[in-house]
């Protein structure tokens, strides 16, 4: 990831800035594309059922953890919305999930989605989601404008902590 995702970032920007026109004029299905995009590689890598969820032992982890999150926030009854607070989740899903007296490893959800929808609810992640389509909206309806440049790399910073945001 580290080694990718910046190399990931650069050719999406770029690839948007070569047909800057076209990407302006679909900015906001290319930024319901990108949460969908995400949705999709949430579910491949963290369901329960998914072979990447099992390559090997790290990823059979964290997918374990993310389970444990969605899980945990899905019966929270009324904190389902509004959230269960700080580390609340992650000191459960360490207690679940690792072996009892050896928490090794660090118990967050290692995607910034999961740990919001459990530390401040549902609520804010829908914010969040808007906020984040909105920011991609925007950046690429710019490119095609006056600040397109500023645009491209402000895109490019954009899709770099988006992709990091689905795994750390």
């Amino acid at each position: 990831a580290a080694l990718l995702f910046p190399i990931i970032a650069v050719v999406v920007a770029e690839l948007c800035w070569q047909r800057r026109r076209w990407v302006a004029r679909h900015g906001r299905a290319l930024a319901a594309a990108v949460l969908a995009l995400c949705l999709v590689f949430n579910v491949v890598l963290y369901a329960p059922s998914s072979p990447l969820a099992n390559l090997n032992p790290s990823d059979a982890g964290r997918a374990r953890v993310a389970q444990c999150f969605v899980l945990r926030s899905l019966r929270a009854g009324p904190d389902l919305f509004t959230g269960q607070g700080y580390d609340r989740v992650s000191d459960h899903c360490a207690s679940k999930v690792f072996h009892p007296g050896a928490t090794t490893g660090i118990p967050h959800a290692h995607n910034v989605f999961l740990q919001a929808l459990a530390d401040q609810g549902l609520v804010s992640l829908v914010l969040l989601l808007i906020t984040l389509g909105l920011t991609f909206q925007r950046l690429f309806q710019g490119l095609a404008g006056d600040q397109g440049p500023l645009c491209r790399l402000a895109l490019a910073c954009a899709v770099f902590i988006l992709t990091s945001s689905l795994v750390e």
